[in-house]
C-alpha cells in the first residue's frame, strides 16, 4: 500500500520518481497556482524607469570616440588608397617625377617624426585607436575593404611593372 502524500511537493516528487509525467505536470501546475502572485512596488517601478532614462557618462563620450575612430579609419583608408592613387598618377604624369615626389613625402614624414614626435607614442596611440575601430563590425568591414584595395593595388603594380620582376 502506498502512503498518501501530505503536501503537494511530495506528490510531485513521487510522480517524478515513478516517471509519471502527466501526474507530475498536474502536481506542479497545482503547486504554482497556489503560489500567491507578487507585484513589485510602484517605487521600484519608478526607480527602474528613472535609471533607464538616465544617460550614463559612457554614452555621452561615444560621440568623441566615434569622431576619433572615424579619423583613424579615414587615415587608414587614405594610406591604403595611396598606392592605387600612385599607380593611376603614373599613367598621367611622368613616372620619374611621381617616384621622386613619393620619396620626398616619405623623407618629409620621417623628418617630421624625428623632429619631436615620439614614434612609439604615435604607434601606441594608433594601435589603441585601431583596436577600438576594429572591434566594431563597421570598422572591421572598412579595414577589410581597405586591405582588399591595397592588395589589388599591389597586384596591379606587379602586372604593370614586369621589368622589375627580372
Amino acid at each position: 500500500m502506498q502512503r498518501e502524500p501530505e503536501n503537494p511537493w511530495s506528490d510531485w516528487l513521487q510522480a517524478e520518481r515513478r516517471d509519471d509525467t502527466d501526474s507530475a505536470d498536474r502536481a506542479l501546475r497545482s503547486l504554482f497556482s497556489a503560489v500567491p502572485p507578487h507585484q513589485p512596488s510602484a517605487q521600484l517601478h519608478e526607480r527602474l524607469l528613472q535609471t533607464a532614462l538616465r544617460r550614463s557618462p559612457a554614452l555621452a563620450r561615444t560621440g568623441s570616440e566615434r569622431l576619433v575612430a572615424t579619423g583613424v579609419v579615414a587615415g587608414a583608408l587614405a594610406m591604403t588608397l595611396a598606392p592605387v592613387t600612385l599607380i593611376v598618377l603614373l599613367f598621367f604624369v611622368d613616372a620619374g617625377r611621381m617616384i621622386s615626389a613619393a620619396a620626398r613625402v616619405c623623407v618629409w614624414a620621417v623628418e617630421w617624426l624625428s623632429a619631436g614626435v615620439s614614434l612609439w607614442t604615435v604607434i601606441t596611440r594608433l594601435g589603441n585607436a585601431l583596436t577600438l575601430v576594429v572591434g566594431t563590425p563597421s570598422g572591421s568591414f572598412a579595414v577589410t575593404l581597405a586591405l582588399f584595395a591595397a592588395s589589388t593595388a599591389l597586384v596591379m603594380l606587379n602586372r604593370y611593372l614586369p621589368a622589375e620582376r627580372r
